[in-house]
């Protein structure tokens, strides 16, 4: 363990990702890995203190990292000291100083007792990166003293597998050279490329190759193949300075094209990708780099496939062609003529042909044949299948590459101001063509920080239209998109720019043929079409899609423009209206048991998806969270008010399930505001008790109030009594959750009576459970029995799975605490079942440390901990800290139980911080666990003297207005 975490001094480890590193994948895992963890780290604190040598261990949330100097580390250490021997003026100091960092490697295989796959790729990296270039640079400083049979020694004494390492197999040929070991330099040479040519090491043998015949006498070697004629042309643009990335896509194509093995063979290479994304760059900077293969020369020709004026034809690139290779056609009267001249005049001639910008099949079929014989590089937007079985698609760069492109176009601010590069990359989305015109731009300004540029820059539109301008107009990002769009169809046309409109990161299958108002079939067709002219991309699973950043801006200003406004309100409201039916159906199959609002019938066009089963609604809405947040936030702003107000009504319920609070906060947030400009005060109030709800359960009982308040004034001034029972029933959480036991009481007794009154029997069921909770909490274990037997008979008849595990895990904890172990065990297990089916978090959190006392009260301290282990877990991911604490607090004990004293001393401490921080009195119990070990503590005074939380805290109740 304490070789992971100081593979990366400073850097936090996941309990996950240490399993991971430490046992294999067929391994056997210890029973309990949390407590296996903290026995660990308790020992490698223990060790650490002898040792005194300033190097700390810290966890948090389940993570551990080791705070340590990289210099303290035998790993960085030989690093650094390699680093220096660059430094090193004589040779005898160079190997002196090698010599001194190969001593922190006594092992040879840093750490060989880790079988995890993470240590693997870490030791092979290691290995590469440090052990295999310090023989290297042992050797350099060897062959510079001349002692050339120490190199070879030294080479002959390291596994058969180093001796193999390219540099090392230089440095040996090197040596022998120096010895004058002629035959015995030849065999070696020969074995070798023999052995990196089976390993399909191609690269590597031409790169050995090259070297050999550079040590080799110039009589000795025969260059192989025919030589350059000086008419060769060599008709290619100027290579791209600075080039950056791609190191992995030019392999391929060295690979597919012969040109590893410095013999290339003929065939086509296609390179496709959206606009701007570099395509051109890299054929020409693959091209430069492999030209010298080809005797016969080079061609290229742009064929204009998307520009603006007229496409080249086939029969103008072979006019071009025969004028490079010096053939005249003025007596070639006809196009058949001129095709069967430069036919024969590249037979047998090893020629690299760059075809770039091809817009179709159509466009270079005719010229294919004619260059069959020609190693040809194809470029375009679009895939063109059927052209070659080696087609590689060119994406945006990675981050890093992106990041160095720019700095090598910036400058010196670029050095300066890193973050700012980073964000521009991301702004630019890592699109090359996007970030030449920025750097371009930034030059222009020699003054201004690169932070005014980001902050600039942050409007896509003010992106796309930067270069427009002057005589370089042709060269901004709209204009070049512009090509792509006006290739398509007027049906994919359309398709492209309605799709802009959707404002979501990613977009469905369903959630297309709703925007477009069309089939999915016909749907599907213009999806594959604007992927395959790499307008939208795929990266994930085959009924998801998304647009670049840029394109995306692209086809919603397409949309504003060639759109009529009724066109573009039509494809919103049909969006908005899929969204808003589907998340009803999803609504009223999770939530079976309630009415539900009425939702007005969808605009035409819109096929809403229904779901045969709870879990099948729930992933929906868990695959479109974000859609969902996005497309309510676009009904808020085109004024669809009637329609925010309906879809937040019908996904909080879930958002809160699964629990994603932000998102409920986000949504009830503008429901509230639609529902004003509406005029629709029960959804106004709807709105207000959901919001409070979400900030109920995050602990928030100040906001909670503030807005079932509202809720509540709203619905007495509306005369509904249905509404008024709901509020007054959350109100009393709150005041229960306060510590204000009496008003609470008597605001769930009055919630209670107008809940008779209007037959809102999902209000009284959850009544009825709180007033139980409350008789449990008080020990009056009669009366709670009552309470949540009646609560759980009307939920049953309802059928709200979700208030029947409640109910049901308060009854296990009735009966756990009468000493009633096994009745309470079967309570608890139906409770689990049907979180299983519900998916609801928090309830499940709840129910899981319920168990885990169940356990603990049976001495099945490992069930327990489980439990309590699963509990926290559950509770940090909705967020519930306080609640956390508490689970905290049990695991603590029952780990103490343990003896695992180390792992017992870290819960009660993040739980005494969480219970500080929010000022509450139990810092003070929990302070007591840790005195004896930790010294005095000091505990806040609590934020109010009525502050109490309500002993129990499992349900949670769905209301309406």
């Amino acid at each position: 363990m304490l070789g992971v975490l100081l593979t990366g001094p400073g850097s936090w480890f996941s309990t996950s990702e240490l399993v991971e590193w430490m046992w294999a994948e067929d391994d056997k895992l210890p029973r309990n890995l949390a407590q296996t963890f903290y026995g660990y780290s308790g020992r490698i604190r223990q060790a650490l203190q002898l040792m005194n040598a300033g190097v700390e261990l810290e966890n948090r949330k389940g993570g551990y990292r080791v705070t340590a100097a990289r210099a303290n580390v035998d790993y960085f250490l030989s690093a650094q000291l390699l680093d220096r021997t660059r430094e090193a003026g004589e040779p005898q100091d160079v190997v002196k100083a090698v010599r001194r960092a190969m001593e922190y490697w006594v092992d040879g295989i840093p750490l060989a007792d880790l079988p995890g796959e993470p240590a693997l790729a870490w030791r092979r990296q290691a290995h590469e990166n440090v052990w295999l270039p310090m023989q290297s640079a042992l050797c350099t400083g060897l062959l510079a003293d001349n002692d050339f049979r120490g190199v070879i020694a030294h080479i002959d004494g390291l596994p058969a597998a180093d001796s193999a390492y390219l540099p090392l197999v230089m440095h040996r040929l090197r040596a022998m050279h120096g010895l004058h070991l002629r035959s015995e330099m030849d065999a070696y040479y020969y074995a070798m490329r023999r052995r990196l040519q089976d390993e399909f090491e191609d690269a590597a043998a031409a790169t050995l190759k090259k070297f050999y015949e550079g040590l080799a006498e110039p009589a000795q070697v025969r260059p192989r193949g025919r030589g350059r004629t000086p008419a060769a042309p060599r008709r290619l643009p100027y290579d791209v300075e600075d080039f950056v990335g791609r190191d992995a896509l030019l392999a391929r194509i060295d690979a597919v094209t012969g040109c590893a093995q410095d013999e290339p063979r003929p065939g086509v290479v296609l390179l496709h990708g959206t606009a701007g994304v570099g395509k051109t760059a890299l054929a020409l900077h693959w091209a430069h780099r492999v030209v010298d293969m080809f005797p016969g020369g080079a061609l290229h020709c742009d064929l204009k496939g998307f520009a603006a004026d007229k496409a080249l034809d086939a029969g103008v690139v072979v006019d071009r062609f025969l004028e490079a290779l010096g053939v005249d056609v003025d007596h070639l009267t006809t196009a058949d003529r001129r095709a069967r001249r430069l036919e024969s005049t590249l037979q047998d001639r090893r020629v690299l042909v760059v075809l770039d910008n091809v817009r179709g099949l159509p466009q270079v079929s005719p010229l294919l044949p004619l260059l069959r014989d020609c190693t040809v590089l194809v470029t375009s937007r679009n895939r063109l299948p059927g052209i070659s079985p080696r087609a590689f698609p060119v994406t945006p760069l990675a981050p890093s590459e992106a990041a160095q492109m720019l700095k090598t176009r910036i400058g010196d601010r670029a050095v300066r101001d890193r973050c700012a590069v980073e964000d521009l990359g991301a702004l630019c989305g890592a699109l090359p063509l996007a970030m030449e015109i920025v750097a371009h731009r930034i030059a222009a300004s020699p003054g201004a920080a690169l932070a005014e540029f980001v902050a600039q820059l942050r409007d896509e539109r003010r992106l796309l239209n930067l270069g427009n301008h002057g005589a370089d107009g042709d060269m901004s990002l709209k204009t070049v998109f512009s090509w792509s769009y006006r290739a398509l169809t007027g049906v994919d046309r359309r398709a492209f720019r309605l799709l802009g409109l959707h404002p979501g990161p990613d977009l469905s299958i369903d959630a297309v043929t709703a925007v477009l108002g069309t089939t999915r079939s016909a749907a599907l067709d213009c999806l594959e079409l604007l992927t395959s002219a790499h307008l939208l991309e795929q990266p994930g699973p085959l009924h998801r899609y998304r647009f670049h950043d840029l394109l995306r801006d692209y086809a919603e200003e397409c949309a504003r423009v060639d759109e009529t406004e009724r066109e573009r309100d039509l494809a919103e409201h049909r969006l908005v209206d899929f969204f808003l039916h589907t998340a009803k159906a999803a609504d009223s199959v999770a939530f079976s048991y309630r009415e539900g609002k009425e939702v007005h019938e969808p605009v035409a066009g819109v096929v809403p998806l229904d779901f045969a089963h709870d879990r099948a609604a729930q992933d929906w809405v868990i695959e479109e969270r974000a859609n969902l947040c996005a497309v309510i936030d676009l009904a808020a702003r085109r004024g669809m008010h009637s329609r925010v107000s309906r879809m937040a009504h019908v996904v909080t319920d879930m958002f809160r399930r699964c629990g994603y609070y932000e998102e409920s906060r986000e949504v009830l947030t503008l429901a509230v505001g639609s529902a004003q400009l509406e005029g629709d005060a029960d959804a106004e109030a709807a709105a207000y008790n959901d919001l409070g709800l979400v900030c109920f359960e995050q602990s928030a009982f100040f906001d909670a109030r503030k807005h079932f308040h509202r809720a509540h004034a709203m619905a007495q001034w509306m005369g509904s009594k249905r509404g008024t029972a709901t509020s007054l029933h959350l109100l009393a959480r709150v005041d229960i959750a306060e510590g204000r036991i009496e008003d609470g009481v008597s605001r769930y007794q009055e919630a209670l009576r107008l809940a008779h009154e209007v037959n809102d029997r999902g209000v009284a069921a959850g009544t009825l459970h709180r007033l139980g909770v409350l008789a449990m909490s008080q020990n009056n274990r009669v009366d709670a029995a009552k309470l949540f037997h009646r609560a759980l008979e009307l939920r049953e008849e309802l059928g709200i799975l979700t208030g029947q595990a409640d109910t049901l895990g308060e009854l296990a904890e009735l009966h756990r605490r009468q000493g009633e172990l096994r009745t309470a065990e079967d309570y608890i297990t139906r409770a689990v079942r049907l979180h299983m089916r519900t998916r609801a978090q928090a309830l499940a959190a709840r129910a899981c440390q319920v168990w885990a006392t169940i356990h603990r009260d049976r001495g099945d301290v490992v069930g327990a901990t489980h439990c309590a282990r699963r509990a926290v877990q559950l509770y940090d991911r909705v967020g519930d800290s306080k609640r956390k604490a508490d689970a905290l607090v049990l695991l603590g004990e029952l780990r103490w139980t343990a003896k695992a004293h180390a792992a017992a001393m870290e819960g009660w401490e993040q739980a005494w911080k969480i219970f500080t921080d929010a000022g509450d009195p139990r810092a003070a119990e929990v302070a007591t666990k840790l005195d004896p070990f930790d010294g005095e503590r000091t505990v806040p005074t609590a934020r109010s003297s009525r502050w109490t939380e309500e002993p129990s805290r499992f349900g949670r109740e769905t209301r309406r207005t």
